[in-house]
């Protein structure tokens, strides 16, 4: 969850200029957040060593396109956002792939390579993807708690006062 002392700051990457520059940013921003873009895996790369987990306005979220050109010359990359992804990942900064390519395939790779969803921009007959379910989840990576991890007590005295008999037991043997 990012820092509320300030607005969260998102990086979308999507090389269609219409959905980089007017779309997703104008939804997104209703939530309050500021919005830095890329059009390629390589301008992506250099936003986000920019803003990365130790920086003072680090990226809380990043929101990717599938189909990504490498850098300025608009060849699609083989990997396109799966390569971003396989090599971001360890950024601690939750990512959301929303693609105009939704297929199975390349959802189980996202999901594989750390992404957090896998969104169609456009939505189906279900009412499932679209412009709704990106800023829906969205909200919910970037506003909603997460449950805290009950802390055990230090390993030595836990394992004595619940399983000191256990102990006790195998060094009889």
């Amino acid at each position: 969850m990012p820092d509320r002392s300030r607005e969260p700051l998102i990086l979308v990457v999507d090389d269609q200029e219409e959905w980089r520059e007017d779309l997703i940013p104008k939804h997104l921003g209703r939530l309050g957040a500021r919005i830095l873009k890329a059009s390629s895996i390589q301008e992506a790369m250099s936003i986000a060593a920019k803003h990365d987990e130790n920086s003072e306005d680090s990226l809380d979220l990043i929101v990717l396109d599938m189909r990504l050109p490498q850098d300025a010359s608009s060849i699609i990359a083989e990997d396109g956002g799966i390569g971003f992804l396989r090599n971001y990942r360890l950024a601690r900064c939750p990512m959301v792939v929303f693609t105009a390519y939704p297929t199975f395939a390349n959802c189980v790779a996202a999901v594989k390579s750390g992404a957090e969803a896998y969104i169609p921009k456009i939505g189906t007959a279900e009412g499932e993807g679209g412009m709704d379910a990106l800023v829906a989840k969205v909200r919910e990576i970037l506003f909603t708690p997460k449950p805290k991890v009950a802390e055990l007590p230090p390993r030595s005295s836990w394992l004595d006062s619940n399983y000191g008999w256990l102990s006790t037991e195998l060094a009889g043997r």
